[in-house]
């Protein structure tokens, strides 16, 4: 029998290591969070003109379809007197049209309003701020269901008042997840405010954690009714943060406790912690941290979570959208990197979304517009906006 020839090996061992998905993990494309990072302030209450979101990433007959939001000051096209912030690729970016009507995402974010279930994209989550809450259509949006919203059995406002709000207090549901199982099975923190402060300072209303008249159980909800009926879920998690679910074992749940970000594989019965919780909930450090004297005057300013986002096809690979940028596991949570878009800058992470039939690919929105990456992160480009006009 003929050895085989080194033309005959070099295949065998692409076709053998192209069978499993590489995860890079090397410090060059993803850098570990125990090494110091020195971050860039955020300018604050000023909209970056390249801000944006990503609402949807897919795959359909081979052409990659993105749908990205920008921000106002970065709209996409007029048209007449109208201003279009939505728009569509089919081809992963590199061409953008406008889309002249709000898209539903199956990317929670902290500030997501318009929602779709991961695996009935007809049935759809939106909120009505007047109201507090979402409204429910189970057929892509030709008709809207109110939802009872019963929390263990009583209205709102009784709810409300067991908490020890007032006559004219509320109650305010934030949906933190959807089973990518269940479509009609949600998760919501929730919160206890004055009507006033539900339907005239939305979306402020959005970060109360100093405001005396709000109120926010120790729970996360869960409803398995579309929002009919809630109940509490568990008491393990930071309420106004995100929770990840793993869409291909949706035992495995990833969210932020109040003593770091843990980790459920029963379904969120018992949780754990993730490993380097230390080097996760340490403050991002700035210029002004190198000077020690500096350093001890700022106030401790924790990890603060957007979105968690777990691989379509393996629990194991993990994405937090953080204030301290965007981090990765690929061991289930036990160690952790700091992926690299260039700039590291407070709070410029917003959204990302992974391409569910090639994993690898992944989309991220950010105050400096979009980026991609075909190797889970290792490497970047910018696709929006780009250097031509947008």
């Amino acid at each position: 029998m003929k050895a085989p020839t080194l033309g005959v090996l070099s295949a065998l061992i692409t076709f053998v290591l192209g069978t499993f998905p590489a995860v890079e993990s090397s410090d060059e494309c993803c850098r570990p969070i125990a090494k110091p990072i020195w971050y860039q302030q955020p300018i604050h209450d000023v909209t970056p003109q390249d801000e944006a979101d990503v609402l949807r990433v897919d795959d359909q007959s081979g052409r990659r379809v993105l749908v990205i939001h920008t921000s106002k000051k970065a709209r996409v096209r007029t048209s007449g007197s109208s201003e279009y912030h939505v728009a569509r690729s089919d081809d992963g970016g590199k061409t953008l049209e406008p889309v002249p009507q709000d898209v539903p995402t199956p990317f929670l974010t902290k500030d997501s309003e318009f929602l779709e279930a991961p695996s009935h994209p007809r049935v759809l989550y939106r909120y009505v701020s007047e109201l507090g809450f979402y409204v429910r259509s189970e057929n892509g949006g030709l008709s809207w269901t109110v939802p009872t919203h019963l929390i263990n059995g009583k209205t709102r406002e009784s709810f409300a008042l067991d908490l020890g709000g007032g006559t004219f207090d509320t109650v305010r549901f934030d949906i933190v997840a959807i089973d990518p199982a269940s479509p009609l099975t949600i998760f919501a923190n929730l919160t206890v405010s004055p009507w006033t402060a539900v339907t005239f300072y939305y979306p402020d209303f959005k970060h109360t954690e100093s405001n005396e008249d709000v109120k926010q159980p120790e729970n996360t909800f869960v409803s398995h009714d579309g929002g009919e009926t809630w109940k509490e879920f568990t008491s393990a998690l930071r309420s106004g943060e995100a929770l990840g679910i793993s869409p291909s074992h949706p035992k495995v749940l990833y969210g932020h406790g109040r003593s770091g970000v843990v980790k459920s594989i029963d379904g969120g019965i018992t949780w754990e912690p993730v490993g380097q919780q230390r080097e996760l909930e340490l403050r991002p450090l700035t210029s002004a941290d190198k000077d020690e004297q500096t350093r001890l005057l700022k106030g401790p300013v924790d990890l603060r979570i957007r979105q968690i986002l777990v691989d379509p096809v393996n629990e194991d690979i993990v994405y937090l959208v953080s204030n301290k940028g965007l981090i990765r596991s690929v061991d289930g949570g036990a160690s952790w990197c700091l992926l690299n878009l260039g700039v590291d800058q407070i709070d410029s992470v917003r959204s990302m979304g992974v391409n569910p039939a090639r994993p690898r690919e992944i989309y991220v929105g950010t105050t400096r517009g979009v980026f991609f990456s075909s190797d889970r992160g290792c490497h970047f480009s910018k696709i929006y906006p780009t250097a031509g006009p947008s």
